[in-house]
């Protein structure tokens, strides 16, 4: 009633290989240390700003740089709040609001070139619209400049709808 040993399996000469956690059975496993810098390179995980092209992530740096422009580019150091041109073109009654539309509508037209949906585009011009009406009141219009940030805003609708995380200030 006994039963019979099970065959011999053969195993390969060198050293046993080693597996990462986490990998599966589509991927090698790991033999040296060259190949483990290789598997965990192979692993990493493609960024969402990896999924665009070079045209769209050409476009998306554009409309980076001029949210940072408008609304981060400089900090007050006692408050430690990040603000850029906007509020300080604000502070041009009426001119100013008017001046900060032609950054904003940029951002929308570039986004629209980055094929984003009509609907985000709609919040888009939605934010912008409420950033300008809210400008035009005499002191709400100046201090509101420093806490909406209606640019920054675009640019997470944009984020958001490639799967990126939020875009964080410099501090």
């Amino acid at each position: 009633d006994e039963e019979p040993p099970p065959p011999p399996t053969a195993t390969p000469p060198g050293p046993a290989p080693r597996s990462t956690p986490g990998a599966s059975a589509f991927q090698p496993p790991l033999t040296d240390a060259g190949a483990k810098d290789e598997l965990e390179t192979a692993l990493l995980p493609v960024t969402p700003m990896a999924r665009l092209d070079e045209r769209q992530q050409a476009i998306l740096r554009e409309i980076e740089t001029v949210v940072m422009l408008m609304d981060n580019a400089f900090q007050i150091p006692i408050i430690k709040r990040n603000v850029g041109l906007d509020p300080l073109m604000g502070m041009a009654w009426g001119l100013g609001g008017i001046a900060s539309l032609f950054p904003a509508g940029f951002i929308i037209v570039r986004a629209a070139m980055l094929g984003i949906p009509p609907d985000k585009l709609g919040r888009m011009l939605g934010n912008v619209g409420f950033d300008t009406v809210i400008g035009v009141i005499p002191v709400a219009g100046q201090l509101s400049d420093f806490i909406i940030k209606a640019n920054t805003a675009n640019l997470n609708i944009i984020y958001a709808h490639f799967g990126m995380p939020p875009y964080k200030k410099r501090r």
